[in-house]
């Protein structure tokens, strides 16, 4: 897959980084998308360092998101391959969950993801080809702090 480009929007220290390292250490450019790439260290000693590209993007905003696609596109050439990594979390019960709290968690974990997917498609479809990667939370399978099961 040298010479071609991934795109990782969400990316933090865990997943996300791990991801660009392994498609950066792959040969491939990599547009390493998060609301505040450009201050990740987690790729200073990486021997591929040179092909991670940081990109600062507020996905829940459709136009930055466009830009960021547009950016990928001119900078390192059309992806061929995108990453859907990115997330949001409130601990709580949800009979004392905040209405915004909850829209912040949904705008990022729903319609980050549609723009993601629609941006990644519309880039692919021009070019016949790419692969698009949603990834999951573990808090979706398994319960934590203020987790309440009502199903048992």
């Amino acid at each position: 897959m040298a010479n071609e480009t991934a795109i990782v929007v969400g990316v933090g220290p865990g997943l996300g980084a791990a991801l660009v390292r392994k498609f950066a250490d792959q040969g491939l450019e990599v547009l390493a998308v998060s609301r505040a790439a450009t201050k990740l260290d987690c790729f200073a000693g990486h021997a591929s360092k040179e092909r991670i590209h940081l990109y600062d993007c507020d996905a829940t905003d459709p136009d930055a998101v466009a830009a960021m696609f547009a950016h990928a596109a001119d900078a390192l050439g059309p992806p061929r391959l995108a990453v859907f990594n990115a997330g949001a979390f409130v601990r709580g019960e949800v009979a004392e969950t905040d209405p915004d709290d909850f829209e912040r968690c949904w705008r990022v974990g729903a319609l980050v993801g549609f723009l993601v997917g629609q941006g990644a498609a519309s880039a692919m479809l021009a070019e016949g080809r790419g692969t698009i990667v949603f990834t999951g939370a573990t808090a979706s399978l398994r319960g934590g702090a203020a987790f309440v099961n009502l199903a048992s």
